[in-house]
């Protein structure tokens, strides 16, 4: 369970106006070389949101958004493939108007005889009705001194007519190291 409040870690002044919950409880079992766990999180709080971009003459130049949450997620380990994922749904109001939101998403790792393999994610999120696929690869266990992970991010966003366009602008790729020493 986390207790937390305003803009991050080592800052001063916090920026919004309570303090935020967020609790987690989970299951792990290992059983004939399968990893599996199942875990339930909720959370409750606000968040404060600046106008982008900012708004002239507005010195705290944005509103907060308050919201409850609550979830579910899973991990399966098997020794060629990883599955996880998780769903979370509740309430959110931001600037008098209140709208359910619900998130989710689910991740496929290959996994071979050697130190490298592929992956792929599916993500959603209907505030902005955005969803995102996920292709890349990766080398190295998670061990090993040295690990890399590429990623291609396809960004999809609902238009103003309904219509599901791609926005290519947003679309991202993602080379990430990591050594250890």
């Amino acid at each position: 369970m986390a207790v937390v409040n305003g803009a991050g870690a080592n800052v001063q002044r916090d920026n919004n106006k309570d303090k935020n919950f967020w609790g987690r409880v989970g299951y792990r079992s290992k059983r004939e070389g399968t990893k599996w766990q199942l875990g339930l999180s909720g959370a409750i709080g606000d968040q404060f949101e600046p106008f982008d971009p900012p708004v002239e003459g507005q010195e705290d130049g944005g509103f907060f958004i308050d919201y409850k949450r609550v979830g579910v997620d899973f991990l399966v380990d098997h020794s060629r493939v990883a599955v996880n994922g998780e769903f979370a749904i509740g309430p959110e109001k931001e600037e008098g108007e209140e709208e359910t939101i619900n998130a989710y998403y689910l991740t496929l790792i290959g996994k071979t005889s050697r130190p490298v393999g592929p992956l792929l994610r599916y993500e959603t999120f209907n505030t902005d009705e955005f969803t995102r696929w996920t292709v890349g690869a990766y080398y190295g266990k998670p061990r090993d001194d040295v690990r890399i992970l590429f990623n291609y991010e396809f960004r999809f966003e609902e238009a103003e007519d309904d219509a599901v366009v791609e926005n290519a602008a947003d679309d991202r790729l993602y080379l990430w190291m990591q050594v250890r020493f």
